[in-house]
């Protein structure tokens, strides 16, 4: 597996080949998941957020029984958006 380390949200948007303003979306989420940190920097005079990870990995696990409510997760489920950037760059 590949490590990046992104010094920018730009910077990660190019690995990521995503549009920058959907990179920072996406990383607004997974700040407020509590994932990773978003840290404010100057560059060369300029602003920018750089991404940290906080964990070296992360494990989900969602058990979907047959329930009443199993058919309602399944559509939830089904309508994330699972690409919301390659997570290789979330080691710490």
């Amino acid at each position: 597996m590949i490590h990046e380390e992104p010094s920018s949200l730009y910077e990660l948007a190019k690995f990521a080949k995503n549009d920058q303003s959907y990179v920072l979306k996406e990383c607004k989420t997974l700040e407020a998941l509590g994932l990773i940190e978003l840290k404010k920097e100057k560059h060369g005079g300029r602003a920018r957020l750089r991404p940290i990870a906080l964990y070296d990995n992360v494990i989900i696990d969602c058990g979907i029984s047959e329930s009443k409510n199993a058919g309602n997760l399944r559509s939830l489920l089904a309508s994330v958006d699972l690409q919301l950037m390659p997570i290789m760059w979330l080691t710490n």
